[in-house]
């Protein structure tokens, strides 16, 4: 609802079906759509929406298949949610405020869930350099508002020394080591399209009936329905290929090998180069290494399912452990 408004960071994935007919996964929409609708109301009733920042994140892929499959599709990205091909760690997020100098846009600059700690704080007129020094976040408030280069061009995507996997993200480059799933099972792409004619189409006109759109529009020149559909198009994910075919030349399962990827050009990890960038492989390789040399051994716990099920807490996600 707000993300035709806003600057989506990254590309957005669309949501989809299932061939299940006894359960509408858009059945929670509504309910929230109403609600947020009720926040922007009030936050306009109070005069407080001129001077607000409104942000909503994801925090990870689906999982579209597997032990906790769920009706969220990554596509057309590769991989799911607890794999580190980008169809589980790229995220879709937005935010809107009128403190935007470069409204209704789409951005695909590079950010981290890190970032945001110290965003949010300049934004409020924060000081950074009284943060601790040693902080993973940078500072992207002067990025979003003016539509400026990100200031980060590094990302530790994963280090899992369990697993044997790891993966790194420099500029559009993005090194992944290890397989995921039995035998590669988690390599590849999952999830509808969202493209069938069974599908609901996207309705621009209760979008900008809604409660937070009729506040929103309030504060600045109104967004037409040509404007949503122009942004919802920029933020659509496309690969290289016009007909999108499940394949790739990247098979660390098979081949034993790291894979490199230009997720500018090719964001569904289709075409490995690690072959003819050998020396780029080499360098996020070796910056990996020592990236391992920090990191702190994980707990070799298994899953505890029964005991975190949100059943015995009053249907609510809790923590389970003292």
């Amino acid at each position: 609802m707000l993300a035709t408004l806003g600057n989506c960071l990254r590309r957005h994935k669309k949501s989809s079906t299932h061939s299940d007919t006894s359960r509408n996964p858009t059945e929670g929409l509504t309910p929230m759509d109403e609600s947020v609708g009720r926040v922007v109301e009030a936050l306009h009733n109070r005069r407080m929406l001129n001077n607000s920042i409104i942000v909503f994140i994801s925090d990870n892929g689906a999982p579209s298949v597997g032990v906790f499959q769920n009706w969220g599709s990554n596509y057309p990205l590769r991989g799911i949610k607890a794999t580190l091909w980008e169809g589980g760690v790229r995220g879709v997020a937005l935010i809107w405020s009128p403190l935007l100098r470069q409204p209704s846009r789409v951005s695909d600059e590079l950010m981290h869930v890190s970032d945001w700690l110290p965003t949010l704080y300049s934004a409020a007129g924060g000081d950074i350099t009284k943060l601790d020094s040693n902080l993973d976040g940078v500072d992207q408030w002067s990025s979003l508002v003016y539509d400026e280069k990100s200031p980060r061009r590094q990302v530790l995507v994963n280090i899992d020394e369990r697993e044997k996997t790891a993966a790194l993200i420099i500029g559009d480059w993005k090194l992944v080591v290890g397989t995921f799933g039995n035998n590669g099972s988690l390599d590849g792409y999952y999830g509808n399209s969202g493209n069938s004619a069974s599908n609901p189409r996207y309705n621009t006109s209760s979008v900008i009936n809604s409660r937070a759109w009729k506040s929103i529009a309030s504060t600045r020149r109104p967004v037409t329905q040509a404007d949503v559909n122009k942004l919802r198009q920029a933020a659509t994910v496309s690969c290289s290929k016009e007909t999108f075919v499940t394949q790739t030349n990247c098979n660390p399962s098979i081949t034993n090998t790291p894979c490199l990827f230009n997720i500018h050009e090719d964001p569904c990890e289709q075409n490995n180069l690690s072959g003819s960038s050998t020396d780029i492989v080499t360098a996020m390789y070796n910056i990996l290494v020592r990236h391992r040399q920090s990191l702190i051994p994980q707990l070799n716990r298994p899953w505890d399912i029964s005991g975190a099920d949100p059943a015995r807490f009053n249907s609510t996600w809790s923590s389970w452990l003292d």
